[in-house]
């Protein structure tokens, strides 16, 4: 999956991971405000639930496709690559934003590769032990591998999973 636009508020805030960071100072304010973001995508790819609005490419098949996250507030573009090579817009498909799932309607389409640009709905509220589970993937990543905190961040996202199968 490429981002195509990052998430612009993140579900915890930079003074949050420093506290639970317990560092005082400025220098590591952008270091620690990019290690929010990859354990908010991580989180993200392990529930399956968006907890950011961003922007989004993601290669699809040719049928019925079940994006990486949900809920999705928009696709910005459905497209594939004809026998010609070039990428033309795919002429119907439905959406299903809240499941974050889309047919895409053609046998004609077997073996192309399917392109979808979509945008991410936030969620009002993230459950509190979503935002735990950030803080300590926050930690694991500025402290370094812990066993005990990588099963309590596990034991934490795991009622939220929406792709069980994967």
């Amino acid at each position: 999956m490429l981002t195509v636009t990052a998430a612009a508020v993140e579900p915890v805030t930079l003074a949050q991971a420093k506290a639970h960071l317990n560092v005082l100072h400025t220098d590591s304010d952008v270091h620690i405000g990019a290690l929010v973001s990859a354990a908010r995508a991580h989180v993200e790819m392990t529930t399956g639930r968006a907890l950011a609005a961003a922007q989004y490419m993601w290669p699809a098949g040719p049928s019925w496709q079940q994006l990486p996250l949900a809920p999705i507030a928009a696709v910005a573009a459905a497209t594939y690559i004809d026998s010609s090579g070039a990428r033309v817009a795919l002429p119907a498909y439905t959406v299903d934003l809240e499941r974050g799932a889309l047919a895409l309607g053609s046998g004609s389409l077997l073996g192309s590769k399917v392109n979808i640009t979509f945008t991410t709905a936030a969620p009002a509220v993230v459950p509190e032990p979503l935002q735990q589970a950030i803080l300590l993937q926050v930690q694991q990543l500025w402290d370094g591998e812990d066993e005990k905190r990588r099963d309590t961040i596990a034991a934490l996202v795991a009622p939220y999973r929406l792709n069980l199968g994967v």
